[in-house]
């Protein structure tokens, strides 16, 4: 197996990333320097995220993005809305819901594409939510949907087992009332997931950082999610907010690597 064949069989692990870089490197292929660049700056965290040097970094993947990407994005660039690059390669794309089923599999032989944002026109939420295409994902976001989503959408995912690799689902602005939180909540598939965001609903439930001003942060959580909780068990996405506060909520690539760097 290639180290390229390997990311996209293992798309969170960062030891095959480093082991993509390595080969690269020493055939000095040119997208070595996007990845080298993004494996560097993900290292930079906290306070220092606002350091001359990581400013430098960002700098450098923005330029290398804006000369190269379309090219380095090959077949993805004709297929979806958006894209984004992490760790080197396309991993985030944004596309309409009525495409995902039939553009999905040629985006995951073609890209270790992780994150997906869906957008309208929709097309059938119980359809998405019944396919095995998902079960490839780190991160979905169908957000601002409105009742395209609602409670029948919640509970569509929330009975699917090809949900069960999600670390983080946006489900923001979708009228989901406290009937689709709590299917949610009791969902076997999804009680691992470390963010499922239910900002702007009806019901809301997620936990998240107040900024107060003059660089003062505090966690927050709504009593609704000690309620679930209580009902439900423990859940990560219903847990306080820790760490870095400024940056919270952590970055989505982040929460779906898999650090297995010996």
């Amino acid at each position: 197996m290639s180290a390229f064949d390997r990311v996209i069989a293992q798309p969170a692990s960062l030891a095959a990333r480093y082991a993509l870089l390595a080969e690269w490197k020493a055939t000095n292929h040119p997208q070595a320097a996007l990845l080298d660049k993004q494996l560097e700056l993900r290292l930079i965290t906290g306070s220092d995220l606002r350091s001359s040097r990581a400013n430098r970094l960002v700098d450098s993947i923005n330029a290398l993005i804006d000369q190269h990407g379309r090219a380095w994005a090959g077949r993805v660039a004709d297929l979806v809305d958006l894209y984004q690059f992490h760790r080197g390669l396309v991993a985030e794309v944004s596309l309409s819901g009525e495409r995902f089923l039939e553009v999905m599999p040629e985006l995951q032989r073609v890209q270790p594409v992780q994150h997906v944002n869906l957008r309208a026109p929709y097309g059938s939420i119980e359809a998405i939510a019944s396919s095995p295409l998902l079960a490839k994902l780190s991160s979905l976001h169908l957000a601002n949907a409105g009742a395209v989503i609602g409670d029948r959408g919640a509970i569509a995912l929330a009975n699917s087992p090809h949900v069960a690799n999600l670390v983080e689902l946006s489900l923001m602005g979708d009228e989901i009332t406290q009937v689709g939180v709590e299917a949610i909540a009791s969902s076997p598939y999804l009680a691992n997931a470390k963010r499922i965001s239910f900002a702007n609903n009806p019901y809301d439930p997620t936990p998240r950082v107040i900024d107060e001003g003059d660089d003062n942060f505090l966690a927050f959580t709504p009593p609704a999610a000690g309620e679930l909780e209580a009902r439900f068990g423990k859940r990560p996405w219903l847990a306080a907010p820790i760490g870095y506060l400024p940056t919270w909520p952590p970055d989505k690539d982040e929460l779906a690597l898999v650090n297995d760097c010996a």
